[in-house]
């Protein structure tokens, strides 16, 4: 029987779907047009409008954490179908979300409420969280899961890349002389999420060149270890996305799920659309990059 539950800020980037089949609880995090919409991620606005608006808006939207009373009723909701909770929170090194869920924890909740950082954010945090989940459905304790997910934390990855900076110019990340030139030499830069941060690899010319970099790391990476799960995510580019899917699918040693995962507001304002990544549990061999 099942006895701790599982919550996760909204940028696990999880399928509506996969969080109803799971019964996670999500905490949604805010997503800002203008000086004074406000919407919600899950809630009330789609990834095609935020996708679409992202490009068409004059001004760019940002991204805020929930509230405090938005953790305390997804505690609350949660333990009236458990005993203990367990929140797994995106990295404190990319958003202040881990410190609220902790305040609200201690204040209201005390033992009853683990709050762990994950140090990811969008895919390889939907990657831990789903491992949590099933964790817990099997009868864990909370103990057990919590061990769990701190050796997983270090194990789970992404990488990828993006066919503009622009978007990374206009949230602050580079400079917007090195988003022009990188604009017009088609320099494409290759980003992982590692150590808790958004974190740049090197860089490609043209995203055919990250088609095939995604291509020929995930083939070399599959014969070098067996890996059971694989995300192939993105930022409104799911043509792409299906049809890199489609050709790891005939690698001989091809991961034995797969799946295609849009990235959520979040991240897709840094990145803009058309973005290309993948993300997995096993070792990160950066030697097969030959960046």
């Amino acid at each position: 029987m099942q006895k701790v539950g599982i919550i996760s800020d909204s940028n696990c980037d999880l399928p509506e779907e996969v969080i109803k089949e799971n019964d996670i609880e999500i905490v949604p995090g805010r997503i800002i047009f203008g000086d004074e919409e406000v919407r919600r991620h899950y809630v009330d606005i789609t990834y095609e409008e935020f996708y679409h608006r992202l490009v068409h808006d004059k001004e760019t939207p940002s991204t805020s954490v929930p509230s405090p009373k938005e953790y305390q009723k997804a505690y609350e909701n949660a333990l009236k179908k458990y005993d203990e909770v367990i929140i797994l929170c995106t990295s404190a090194k990319l958003s202040s979300m881990a410190n609220i869920a902790q305040m609200v924890a201690k204040q209201f909740f005390e033992n009853k409420v683990t709050v762990i950082d994950t140090e990811k954010i969008t895919l390889p945090m939907g990657i831990i969280v789903l491992e949590a989940v099933k964790k817990a459905a099997k009868g864990a304790s909370k103990e057990e899961i919590v061990d769990y997910i701190k050796h997983l934390i270090p194990e789970t990855h992404a990488f990828g890349g993006i066919p503009t900076l622009t978007y990374l110019q206009k949230g602050g990340r580079i400079g917007k002389a090195a988003s022009l030139m990188g604009n017009l030499l088609q320099v494409k830069p290759i980003i992982s999420i590692e150590n808790g941060e958004l974190s740049p690899l090197g860089k490609v010319r043209g995203m055919d060149n990250v088609y095939k970099l995604l291509v020929d790391f995930t083939k070399k990476m599959v014969e070098n270890q067996i890996l059971e799960f694989l995300i192939v995510g993105h930022t409104a580019n799911l043509e792409v996305a299906t049809k890199l899917a489609q050709e790891i699918q005939t690698f001989p040693k091809a991961p034995k799920n797969l799946q295609i995962i849009e990235l959520g507001p979040s991240v897709g304002t840094h990145l803009g659309p058309g973005g290309l990544l993948i993300s997995w549990i096993g070792k990160f061999d950066k030697e097969l990059l030959n960046l």
